[in-house]
């Protein structure tokens, strides 16, 4: 089932260009989440269309490199649960430029307008 899930990602953003990349966390009274980064790439130049729309849920060790360009990425999201490790299912790393790679516990994926 991840896999499958791993290859349509895969597909759904080949030329696909970064538009923006957001970390947040909530922080209440008496609790704090984990991190949450959303990725949205779209075409370049932008002239309407769909754009993914990826979410990682529960990021760690966070490492982000150069940003500050045009970048089609070549995402990888690697499967890890056979690992056991706790709150870690994937990895995720940015192979082209090592623009970010990360750990997390799951991720999900949506087309956006």
């Amino acid at each position: 089932m991840n896999n499958d899930i791993i290859d349509t990602v895969f597909k759904l953003s080949a030329n696909k260009f970064v538009e923006s990349i957001n970390v947040s966390r909530e922080i209440n009274y008496d609790s704090v989440s984990g991190y949450t980064l959303v990725l949205i790439l779209s075409d370049y130049p932008y002239i309407g269309g769909d754009k993914l729309k990826l979410t990682f849920h529960d990021v760690q060790e966070l490492k982000l490199g150069d940003v500050n360009n045009l970048f089609d990425p070549l995402l990888k999201i690697e499967d890890v649960s056979d690992r056991q490790l706790e709150n870690i299912n994937f990895r995720v790393t940015e192979l082209e430029y090592a623009m970010f790679g990360f750990w997390c516990k799951n991720f999900d994926y949506e087309i956006i307008n």
